[in-house]
């Protein structure tokens, strides 16, 4: 059926539900018509010869909700709830704006239904997963845009999306749970070696100190420290370390990460 635009351009597209298998037992999949004639008296259901196109959707949707454990952000809904909406409200080709995109369930049922769209985030962290997760379903990769890209946007963000950036997005590794890390902020990629995210400056020889226990404690080899600058007494502990233990801290400034891209 013909999408409905209204005076001003928007869209309204009717969803239709298959027919129950008792009518489809008994009319078949031909469209159904009824009526009343002159008189009022109501004419009985007879088929048309047209297929008919299902049951037009009532006001209650029947969508199960995510399971918790394929979950990706706290509040997400599932694909299909957002489907049915992009679907019953736009075109294709129309423009779809989400403006709290969270890990971007909206976009992706507007890229799956071949809608344009702009998804918006104050979250790095967002942005982070749903291009990850428009990547796992091989669409196109979006074009990003305001992700912080200097020493000054970095300090201004807050610590756990700091943290967050410093993880997934140079590391491209796990973060480690909220509380009782022992020191511990997260993990690299694939070596799962241990990592501890300070957003300041002038670390110096005690967060070496604190860092080496933690690495000790997982029995990995090598560590990193990341912070926008280290003092004296940092490199000459870690250099320490490494020749009486041969445990590796290594200590990484911020501004190497935005130089370096990707660990």
């Amino acid at each position: 059926m013909s999408p409905r635009p209204n005076a001003k351009g928007r869209a309204f597209n009717p969803v239709y539900m298959p027919r129950a298998a008792s009518t489809l037992k008994r009319f078949g999949d031909q469209k159904i018509i009824s009526g009343y004639d002159e008189d009022g008296k109501r004419i009985p259901a007879q088929m048309a010869k047209e297929k008919s196109i299902g049951v037009a959707l009532d006001d209650v949707w029947d969508i199960g909700r995510v399971p918790p454990v394929k979950q990706l952000y706290p509040t997400e809904k599932p694909l299909p709830l957002l489907e049915r909406i992009v679907s019953v409200s736009s075109n294709p080709d129309q423009l779809v704006l989400d403006p709290f995109c969270g890990c971007g369930t909206t976009v992706v049922a507007a890229e799956k239904l071949k809608r344009q769209w702009i998804g918006i985030d104050i979250s790095p962290t967002s942005v982070k997963v749903i291009r990850d997760r428009i990547a796992t379903l091989k669409l196109p990769v979006p074009e990003t845009i305001g992700l912080p890209t200097t020493i000054k946007e970095l300090r201004a963000l807050k610590p756990f999306e700091f943290q967050n950036w410093v993880i997934r997005e140079r590391f491209n590794g796990a973060v480690g749970p909220k509380g009782g890390d022992k020191g511990i902020d997260g993990y690299s990629f694939m070596l799962h070696e241990p990592i501890q995210v300070k957003q300041s400056d002038g670390m110096g020889r005690n967060v070496v100190d604190n860092f080496h226990a933690a690495v000790r404690r997982t029995k990995k080899k090598r560590g990193y420290i990341v912070a926008f600058s280290f003092g004296k007494g940092a490199h000459e502990e870690a250099a320490a370390i490494r020749k009486r233990e041969g445990i590796e801290i290594v200590l990484l400034t911020v501004e190497e990460l935005l130089s370096k891209g990707a660990v």
